[in-house]
């Protein structure tokens, strides 16, 4: 008996301690189909590809997908006019994800020999926007303004313009039936005067006169006439004003 109790504390003591280190291998997530901006007209939307290794979890629009042998084939309906595919692989702490818009119908360059067409997605319309609000800065607008600003002056009393201050603009572009609404909003614009005051003594008061917001809002509808020329057509036009802010 002694001689069995003496033996397993041998083998424990001499036993290994074996330490499961985290897989190394490298996810690889590849898409054989859909391709980019792919037009299907009435077909559905056919997934495939491969996702290697073969334990990596695969996640196709929120949906699990089986993947035998590393190759994933599905095919899901195309039931509105566009579709983002969302495609995410994860192994342990590693992510991949690929996505790619597609169109039913067809595409109009088939049918328009030697046309141009685009397809603004909701991310070209936003870089489009932050591109139109740095425009609308650079052209001047504020100086202009300030430049114009009238002055007044009856001797004992004037006003005096002193400049004009806002914060960036800000441009917003969302597609919509008929074209795209365009939302242009000056933000904390404020015209600066010097209240003089000649009495006895001259007093000069800042004052200030602004608004927090300033929103213009429009449809924005482009259009290609029969000699080839864009033009963009503004309709639906309104704005918004904040309370006005007077701090003297």
């Amino acid at each position: 008996m002694y001689r069995i109790l003496a033996s397993l504390v041998l083998l424990s003591a001499c036993s290994p301690n074996y330490e499961f280190a985290e897989s190394t291998t490298a996810l690889d997530l590849q898409v054989f189909s859909p391709s980019y901006g792919e037009f299907l007209g009435d077909s559905p939307v056919l997934i495939e590809g491969l996702v290697l290794p073969q334990e990596a979890t695969l996640v196709v629009n929120g949906d699990p997908v089986d993947h035998q042998f590393s190759y994933f084939r599905i095919e899901l309906p195309l039931d509105g006019d566009f579709m983002v595919v969302d495609i995410q692989a994860d192994l342990v702490s590693q992510h991949q994800r690929i996505r790619i818009p597609v169109f039913s119908g067809h595409d109009p360059t088939d049918t328009w020999t030697g046309g141009i067409t685009a397809n603004l997605l909701p991310d070209g319309l936003s870089g489009l926007a932050s591109t139109m609000a740095t425009l609308v800065d650079a052209a001047g607008w504020a100086d202009a303004i300030a430049s114009s600003l009238p002055s007044w002056d009856a001797g004992w009393l004037a006003f005096t313009p002193s400049g004009l201050t806002h914060e960036p603009t800000l441009v917003e572009l969302e597609a919509s039936d008929g074209g795209i609404t365009t939302t242009i909003t000056l933000q904390q614009l404020y015209l600066s005067y010097d209240l003089q005051v000649s009495i006895s003594s001259t007093y000069v008061v800042p004052l200030s006169i602004g608004f927090g917001e300033i929103a213009v809002s429009f449809l924005m509808d482009p259009e290609i006439d029969n000699d080839g020329l864009v033009w963009l057509s503004l309709s639906d036009a309104s704005i918004s004003l904040d309370e006005p802010d007077v701090d003297a």
